[in-house]
């Protein structure tokens, strides 16, 4: 509904914002977890496990249109997920210093608009933190939790599959990157 104009343009005279349902997702899956912590003279291990498994994910993005199976099957709407996915982690803590080490998994799963199957990777990440202000001056209120961090994102490099998605590979799975090797410096206040 419009008003009369001002210098020839219509005012707004009312807005109706009606919300409406639009298509459906149903998902269902189990996560595991489980994580075991020791403590030797050489200091405090922590082994850790987390799987995702995706058993049912199917879509409805335009009403009216038949009803999508995406568990393990990549969709351009970027509405789908891999059956299976998980991150395997262990750590190591003595006094301030610390180091972990993970792995990060995608099981296969169809390509974007093709029958190939991609997937069935691991990534591996690591890093190793030294709490500073902990170890030199713990009195420091402001320094008190400051560290040091060094590590990989990609540790062995492992570059994504071509996939049909439009850079030429899945960037909601993999990263480009590489390699990604980083250091830091922080206080936590």
């Amino acid at each position: 509904m419009t008003q009369p104009s001002l210098a020839g343009r219509p005012l707004i005279a009312q807005i109706f914002a009606t919300p409406l349902n639009f298509g459906s997702i149903r998902v269902a899956g189990l996560d595991y977890q489980a994580s075991y912590r020791i403590t030797t003279v050489i200091g405090q291990f922590q082994a850790s496990l987390s799987v995702d498994q995706t058993y049912r994910f199917r879509e409805v993005i335009i009403p009216g249109t038949p009803e999508v199976d995406a568990v393990s099957k990549a969709q351009d709407s970027g509405i789908w997920s891999p059956r299976w996915k998980g991150t395997l982690a262990l750590g190591w803590k003595r006094g301030a210093l610390s180091a972990n080490v993970g792995g990060r998994y995608v099981s296969k799963y169809q390509d974007f608009d093709s029958t190939r199957e991609i997937g069935n990777f691991w990534f591996v990440d690591a890093s190793t933190r030294f709490a500073l202000g902990d170890s030199l001056i713990p009195s420091n209120s402001w320094f008190r939790h400051s560290y040091v961090e060094v590590g990989a994102v990609n540790l062995f490099n492992r570059l994504p599959e071509f996939s049909n998605a439009s850079p030429g590979f899945d960037p909601a799975q993999a990263d480009l990157r590489g390699r990604f090797l980083y250091g830091q410096v922080g206080v936590r206040l």
